[in-house]
């Protein structure tokens, strides 16, 4: 069986917040006043998400195995940003 879990991020900042998918490393922007969907999908049900923030920085961190994390916005997945962290 297949678990989803979807968090929805606003920025409400006046910058720019860098979304850190971990432990791959994946960065996506997220500019002021935008949202984007933060999809994770994994097979097992205890799955643990840690989610840490600084004002510049969200960092979404998924350490089971066989874990897929999407970053999308209006059902399209975000380029990834060049590498900052």
């Amino acid at each position: 069986m297949e678990y989803k879990l979807t968090i929805t991020y606003k920025n409400l900042t006046d910058s720019p917040v860098r979304i850190v998918n971990e432990p791959s490393a994946e960065q996506y922007l997220i500019g002021p006043n935008e949202s984007a969907d933060l999809t994770l999908l994994c097979s097992d049900p205890l799955q643990r998400v840690e989610i840490e923030q600084t004002p510049k920085c969200l960092y979404f961190h998924s350490n089971s195995v066989g874990t897929a994390t999407y970053v999308m916005r209006d059902g399209v997945e975000l380029p990834q940003a060049e590498q900052e962290y």
